[in-house]
């Protein structure tokens, strides 16, 4: 039986995403560098406007780790948090609306790379 995004309230428990625990392509991505595993992240969620936040923000803040997480509202808007990796948060940005399909969902962000959780 295929799981359905109806199945996870976290975007990274998704079968899609399973699997990748490291990569065999780093691609540039607005200044920052991407792995498989976050472009099928942005490719399969149809939420490149996340990793386009991340690259445009990532310089920002002294923090070499970075966790970016979304979480998703009930009314279809959503909130976008940088956390320092010690639950600390360091940027907040509201989505008015969105269509990302889970309840919340996360990438990191390492020295300009941005991986999946489960690639580090």
């Amino acid at each position: 039986m295929k799981n359905t995004k109806d199945d996870f309230i976290n975007a990274n428990d998704a079968e899609i995403l399973q699997g990748y625990t490291g990569t065999e392509k780093w691609m540039q991505y607005h200044g920052a560098v991407i792995t498989d595993g976050s472009l099928a992240f942005a490719e399969n969620l149809e939420c490149f406007w996340f990793l386009d936040t991340i690259a445009f923000n990532f310089r920002r803040f002294k923090e070499k780790f970075q966790v970016w997480k979304i979480n998703k509202n009930e009314d279809e808007s959503a909130e976008i948090t940088c956390e320092d990796g010690n639950n600390r948060k360091i940027y907040t940005q509201k989505i008015e609306y969105t269509t990302f399909p889970y309840q919340t969902g996360s990438l990191w962000c390492i020295n300009g790379t941005i991986i999946l959780p489960s690639e580090y």
